[in-house]
C-alpha cells in the first residue's frame, strides 16, 4: 500500500512551507484538523472558482432570492471595512491560498483606509502553513502582530 506524505500533502494546496517544524506538524495533524460541512467546502470552491468574495449561491435564483433578496448571491466589499479599523495582513510569497495576487486586489480595495491603521506584510519565503507552524515565525510574524496589538489596543 502506498504511503502518503502530509507533509507534500499540505503543500499541494497551501504552497511549499519553507520552515515548518515538523514536531509540531505531527501535534497540528493529530488534533487541528476539523470535521466541516459539504456546504462550506462548496462555498469555499465557489468562492475560488468565481473570484469573487460572496455569499453560498444555492445555484438556483428562486432560492438565492428566498435567502438574499436577490437573485445572486450578495458580494462582500472589503472596502465597506471602517477605514479607521486597525487591520494587519500578513502573506507569503509562496501562499497558494491567499496569493499575493489576491492579497493585492485587497489591498486595492482597501485603498481608503486609514494608512496608519493599515500594516502589509509580506514574508517573501512563507506558505500558507508557515504562518502557524515555522520554526521562525514568533520573530517573522508574531512579535510585529503583538506590538500592533499593543499599538491599536
Amino acid at each position: 500500500m502506498p504511503e502518503v506524505n502530509c507533509y507534500d500533502f499540505m503543500a499541494s494546496f497551501t504552497g511549499p512551507n519553507c520552515c515548518l517544524n515538523y514536531s509540531s506538524v505531527d501535534i497540528f495533524l493529530k488534533y487541528e484538523l476539523q470535521p466541516t460541512s459539504v456546504r462550506t467546502l462548496v462555498h469555499f470552491s465557489q468562492t475560488f472558482r468565481r473570484g469573487v468574495i460572496a455569499k453560498y449561491d444555492y445555484e438556483s435564483s428562486m432560492a438565492n432570492m428566498a435567502a438574499y433578496g436577490e437573485s445572486s448571491p450578495p458580494e462582500y466589499h472589503m472596502s465597506n471595512i471602517p477605514h479607521d479599523l486597525p487591520l494587519l495582513l500578513s502573506y507569503g510569497g509562496g501562499d497558494m491560498l491567499s496569493d499575493v495576487t489576491d492579497v493585492q486586489l485587497l489591498l486595492n480595495d482597501l485603498s481608503n483606509h486609514d494608512a496608519d491603521k493599515l500594516v502589509a506584510q509580506l514574508v517573501k519565503e512563507y506558505a500558507h502553513m508557515d504562518f502557524v507552524m515555522a520554526v521562525n515565525a514568533k520573530q517573522l510574524v508574531y512579535d510585529g502582530l503583538i506590538a500592533f496589538f499593543n499599538k491599536h489596543s
